[in-house]
């Protein structure tokens, strides 16, 4: 019998919509050299900005300026203007490729 608890679900919220999701489901963000860039890996070093990988939470996080207080400073979003525009022309992949469940085969 096993006595161990179960694995806490890492949840963050989306600096756009504030909606709380599991990481998986969001985009981390961070900072260099004042430019905002995106952690694919989400394994960067230093203060984290989550979104959603919507336009809508995009768009909202950039018009509120969410990232100057996420990342308590100036930035620079040059690159999530880009992403944005890539989100309206075709959507971003909802889940990434991984394990399959259990009893799928």
């Amino acid at each position: 019998m096993s006595t161990s608890l179960p694995r806490a679900i890492k949840q963050r919220t989306c600096i756009g919509c504030r909606g709380v999701g599991h990481a998986n489901e969001l985009l981390r963000f961070t900072v260099s050299n004042a430019y905002v860039v995106c952690d694919t890996e989400k394994k960067r070093g230093g203060r984290g900005a989550w979104v959603h990988p919507t336009p809508e939470c995009l768009g909202q996080a950039l018009s509120n300026r969410a990232f100057n207080r996420a990342f308590r400073s100036a930035v620079d979003a040059r690159d999530v203007h880009a992403l944005l525009d890539m989100t309206k022309e075709r959507k971003l992949p909802e889940k990434k490729a991984g394990r399959e469940p259990m009893g799928t085969r």
